[in-house]
């Protein structure tokens, strides 16, 4: 079933705040799921809690705007607080030989996502300091950023599932991405940096929301009149009566379990959201079983 999404959406100031920190709320929703892992598997319980404290104390800053910029701004000092309590937490540690391997995993992840976040607060920043103008980026560029997002996601599922590319290479286990970026202007696109965000969160709800084996698709197309952002799954769906509902802060779709709400359940906000102010329309396709499209298009440059 689909849906032009066109109800209003009324957010107060603190929500608003929590839109423009939604990538970092996710990220340091891993960070703490990284850091309880490696807690439970070193069998100290009191190691890490500092930074696990660390941790939930950032993400309650992200609902104010002068203390989420402040976080913003610290954010290379707490990567450094936290790498370096992991790595206290890890000396002279005699691991289990069977859970070694997801000790190692788990504190290369962590490096891992902290070097994602070094550029969610490089183009957070440029976005403050821009108020949001259009800006131009090479297409590879999105591709690659996009990937490094993919590739650390399936990394922490400690082998659950693979993310790959091209289909002669998926598995039974392994998520199919394919990803076609185009543009008028050839190698380089341009658009609101914003949706640099919001194409990478949308993909990485369509993995959340489809079993490994699914495949996923991810468009950016900018044809000289408008931008065009289309993501397609093959996964649960959205039931048909909540499908504009998805979009309201806070909301998930009914047939989400307790265990995949880790994220701010706020992405699809933050995509109308942003659609909506730079005059655009919405659309999500979806069935129950079948797989979800999301269509975001905005005209180029903002001219209706």
């Amino acid at each position: 079933m689909k849906v032009e999404i066109c109800k209003p959406l009324k957010l107060t100031p603190d929500e608003e705040t929590k839109l423009a920190m939604h990538s970092f709320c996710n990220v340091f929703n891993v960070i703490i799921t990284q850091l309880m892992l490696l807690q439970e598997v070193l069998h100290r319980k009191d190691s890490l809690n500092t930074s696990i404290s660390l941790c939930w104390k950032i993400l309650s800053t992200f609902s104010d705007a002068e203390l989420a910029m402040a976080s913003a701004r610290n954010m290379n000092l707490y990567k450094d607080m936290i790498l370096r309590d992991v790595n206290e937490a890890l000396e002279g540690i005699e691991v289990e030989p069977s859970l070694k391997h997801i000790v190692d995993n788990s504190a290369e992840n962590l490096r891992s996502i902290f070097e994602i976040c070094d550029v969610r607060v490089k183009e957070f920043m440029a976005r403050m300091d821009d108020s949001g103008d259009w800006k131009i980026f090479s297409t590879e560029y999105i591709a690659d950023n996009l990937r490094q997002v993919l590739d650390v996601i399936a990394h922490n599922s400690q082998g659950r599932y693979g993310i790959v590319y091209r289909s002669d290479r998926q598995g039974t286990n392994d998520y199919l991405v394919t990803i076609d970026i185009r543009s008028v202007d050839g190698s380089t696109i341009t658009f609101p940096a914003v949706f640099q965000d919001i194409f990478r969160d949308i993909v990485a709800n369509a993995r959340k929301y489809t079993l490994p084996g699914g495949k996923i698709s991810a468009s950016l197309i900018d044809d000289g009149k408008e931008i065009s952002l289309i993501v397609s799954d093959t996964g649960r769906g959205i039931p048909a009566d909540e499908i504009e509902k998805v979009v309201e802060f806070g909301t998930r779709g009914t047939n989400t379990s307790e265990n995949e709400t880790k994220g701010g359940g706020f992405g699809l906000t933050k995509a109308y959201y942003n659609c909506i102010k730079y005059g655009g329309r919405m659309w999500i396709d979806s069935e129950p079983n079948a797989g979800t499209t999301i269509t975001i298009k905005i005209p180029r440059f903002g001219n209706k």
